[in-house]
């Protein structure tokens, strides 16, 4: 029990990994747009000029390959 509320078992719940705040049934999740956060942008570019490991993703359909290569992996393995 947490706040008044029980969560039972096979009940759902949702938790904003930002904030950390925890809802009761399922959210709707947003994929992230990296082109939206150029803080996210000048990171990556910074670790793209000192990392000697390679990124790859696993994809299971055409979206998540297409997601996963906007976001920078080098292929999909």
């Amino acid at each position: 029990m947490a706040n008044g509320h029980t969560v039972r078992e096979g009940e759902y719940i949702s938790i904003d990994g930002t904030s950390g705040s925890v809802y009761q049934g399922q959210m709707e999740t947003v994929l992230p747009h990296l082109e939206d956060m150029d803080e996210a942008e000048e990171l990556l570019n910074w670790t793209d000029q000192t990392r000697t490991l390679g990124v790859k993703a696993n994809a299971d359909t055409p979206q998540d390959a297409a997601q996963a290569l906007a976001l920078g992996a080098e292929g999909i393995g």
